[in-house]
């Protein structure tokens, strides 16, 4: 048995602010965006999957994922998580984004050697992205 890739599932209650923040911000693309289907209101999207180069991110309504996982129904709480993407270019990066998003933590040096920075998305889980030295 190999584990292939890890994939996470952000929960969020806007689907469309979500998709407009990681399309329009960070130059994502949507892999698929679904409504709910046991959702009376189809015009509202419950699900999408972004995707930049190898990275995979999915959005997810609570209320939505609940259907599938009682654990997230039951406690209506969201997971706590902060993404940790790893660049070839942090320096870049960096000042491609810190005039489109809020910087969570400005650009630095950590104690295993790498230059990192994070930005907080339009539902306020932290992005970090960080380059190998």
């Amino acid at each position: 048995m190999i584990m292939q890739q890890l994939v996470p599932i952000l929960l969020v209650d806007d689907i469309e602010a979500t998709v407009e923040f990681y399309t329009k911000k960070l130059g994502f693309d949507v892999g698929f965006a679904a409504p709910d289907r046991f959702d009376e209101d189809k015009s509202k999207k419950a699900f999408a999957l972004l995707k930049r180069d190898a990275i995979e991110i999915m959005a997810q309504t609570p209320k939505c994922l609940g259907r599938y996982i009682q654990l997230v129904k039951d406690k209506h709480a969201y997971p706590s998580v902060i993404l940790y993407i790893y660049v070839d270019n942090a320096d870049e990066l960096f000042e491609q984004l810190k005039m489109k998003v809020e910087i969570a933590e400005d650009m630095r040096r950590t104690f295993c050697g790498m230059k990192e920075f994070a930005i907080l998305d339009n539902n306020g889980y932290v992005i970090a992205f960080a380059e190998k030295c």
